[in-house]
């Protein structure tokens, strides 16, 4: 179907209501050959929120460097900013000096608003994840590696000191070596942090008794995984028949927290805690870290695909509305609420499809075409 022009009438139209027919005529058009998708258009409003996803996830799980996530976001995200923003000073310039048709501000800045909005939660998300696998994961592994390995380690021994035995990172103990579960001590802060004094055992009548220690510095840890005081059932406790071993907690903040916990212990049972090492209690500790290295890896591997085809059906589905809008007349391509000056140059550069409309609905002769994306 074609839009009307002034020549299909029998007399002469006059300037002014050839030009509003020259801008209106998209109206006449059937609704089918709105919002024809296709995967360049998808493509063009997803790639920067798939972008600033992917970026921010690896630097965040990779380097964890503030500095460097800034520098990254801010590439990412400046133009997206920058195409709404000029966008949005446009429509209150002509708000001011010629008025604006809000059904035009509301299809011209669609796409603009919603690209910054999922750019920016994209950021969040992957700030947030990236976080996470850093603290819980690649962190851990970093560290212990930088880190030494001591095995079979008596606790009894003048030499096994938390003193002497500050840079360890992996500790495995001989078998005279166990873990007192019930000389616990506790602290509780929200989460329930929980230590068991890692001591030499003796065995009598077929059962392994602790021995006293005159000073006790080595512990097992966990949270959430004991009463306050209790029963001590945190990592490998139930694993029998195994070498004792475990790797080294490493984030500061939990072992002020197990520091106290470990304070309570020393009340409690009235006992030297001079240079206090908390462990995670994995029997086989180096088997523990790959494990851990790879259920991250397989996480990022993951949300690296799902999220991008989460951002995909998001845009198509916000297509959809815009459709809507559109049907109900609450959105449509009418004359672009553009700028003038330096504005409008930038404009002409952010937003080149909207400025081509502009032009064409300015020389048309014919009918006009939807403009999408």
């Amino acid at each position: 179907m074609g839009g009307i022009r002034h020549e299909d009438f029998g007399y002469k139209v006059p300037a002014e209501q050839r030009s509003l027919l020259s801008r209106q005529n998209y109206t006449l058009r059937p609704l089918s050959s709105v919002g024809a998708l296709s995967v360049l258009k998808v493509l063009d409003v997803s790639w920067q929120a798939i972008a600033v996803f992917i970026a921010a996830l690896l630097v965040q799980s990779m380097v964890h460097s503030k500095p460097l996530l800034i520098v990254v976001l801010g590439v990412f995200l400046i133009f997206p900013v920058m195409e709404l923003l000029v966008l949005l000073i446009g429509v209150v310039a002509a708000t001011i000096w010629r008025g604006v048709r809000w059904k035009a501000v509301v299809f011209w800045t669609w796409w603009p608003f919603w690209k910054v909005v999922l750019c920016v939660a994209a950021a969040c998300v992957a700030t947030s994840f990236g976080n996470y696998l850093w603290k819980t994961s690649f962190s851990i592994n970093q560290q212990i590696d930088r880190m030494q390995v001591y095995q079979n380690i008596n606790p009894s021994n003048l030499n096994a000191t938390g003193l002497r035995l500050q840079d360890a990172g992996v500790m495995t103990f001989d078998r005279a070596s166990g873990v007192n579960r019930m000389m616990t001590g506790c602290f509780v802060d929200t989460t329930t942090f929980c230590i068991a004094a890692i001591t030499s055992v003796t065995e009598k009548d077929g059962k392994l008794l602790p021995q006293d220690l005159s000073q006790y510095d080595l512990f097992m840890a966990g949270t959430d995984c004991c009463e306050c005081p209790g029963e001590f059932r945190c990592g490998d406790w139930n694993v029998p028949g195994a070498h004792l071993g475990g790797y080294r907690e490493t984030d500061a903040a939990i072992n002020k927290f197990y520091s106290l916990a470990s304070q309570d212990f020393a009340a409690a049972y009235h006992k030297t805690v001079k240079y206090p090492i908390f462990l995670q209690w994995h029997n086989d500790p180096q088997q523990a870290l790959l494990d851990l290295a790879s259920t991250a890896n397989s996480n990022r591997a993951l949300v690296l695909v799902v999220v991008p085809v989460v951002i995909v059906v998001l845009v198509v589905v916000l297509n959809g509305l815009l459709q809507l809008l559109i049907f109900l007349q609450v959105a449509g391509p009418h004359k672009p609420p553009t700028g003038d000056g330096m504005i409008g140059r930038m404009g002409r550069k952010l937003h080149p499809s909207m400025y081509s409309f502009q032009r064409e609905e300015q020389e048309a002769t014919g009918p006009a075409t939807y403009v999408q994306f």
